[in-house]
C-alpha cells in the first residue's frame, strides 16, 4: 500500500544468516522498524540494519510516517515543489493554461479526507486540487510554485 499508506510489511521466504538494510528517508520522523515484533533502531537519513539468522516466515514491518514539506529549486530557492513523504505533488489545472509559475499559499494546503494522496490548496487566489505527480495525466498540471506562508505541522 506504500506510498498511499505509511507501512510496508516484508515476509521472509527461506532461511539463513544475512544482513537486511532498510533505508529510512530524511523526510520521515518517528520511523519504526520491527522484526517479528521486536523493535529495531530506525533513524531518519540512515539505514536500519538487521544482522541475524532469518527463519522462513519472519516478518519485517517498516512504518514511515509522512508529512508535507517543500523542496526548493536548486537555481531559485523562492520556487519549490511540494511533497508528501516520497511523493511529489502536482496541481490539477484541468484545461487551464498557465503562463507563469503560480503562487501557492502553503497555509491553505489541506489533506482531503478519505481520498488517499489527495490535497486541496489555494494557488493564485483559486482552489486547486493536488495529487501525486505520477498520476498527472489527461489535464494541465504544475509541480513548481512560488510559495507564501508556511505548512502546518
Amino acid at each position: 500500500d506504500f506510498p498511499r499508506g505509511d507501512q510496508v510489511t516484508l515476509k521472509i521466504a527461506g532461511s539463513g544468516k544475512f544482513t537486511l538494510r532498510v533505508r529510512i528517508p530524511e523526510w520521515t520522523s518517528g520511523a519504526e522498524v520491527t522484526v517479528t515484533g521486536e523493535a529495531v533502531t530506525a533513524t531518519a537519513g540512515t539505514y536500519a540494519s538487521v544482522d541475524r539468522e532469518w527463519a522462513d516466515g519472519d516478518t519485517v514491518v517498516v512504518k514511515l510516517p509522512m508529512k508535507l514539506y517543500t523542496m526548493p529549486a536548486n537555481d531559485d530557492p523562492s520556487i519549490a515543489a511540494l511533497a508528501f513523504g516520497p511523493v511529489i505533488l502536482s496541481g490539477n489545472y484541468g484545461s487551464e493554461t498557465l503562463s507563469a509559475v503560480p503562487s501557492l499559499d502553503l497555509d491553505s494546503v489541506k489533506k482531503s479526507e478519505g481520498e488517499g494522496l489527495a490535497f486541496t490548496a489555494t494557488a493564485g487566489g483559486k482552489k486547486v486540487r493536488l495529487g501525486p505527480f505520477y498520476d498527472a495525466q489527461g489535464f494541465n498540471y504544475n509541480v513548481y510554485w512560488s510559495t507564501t506562508g508556511a505548512l502546518s505541522a
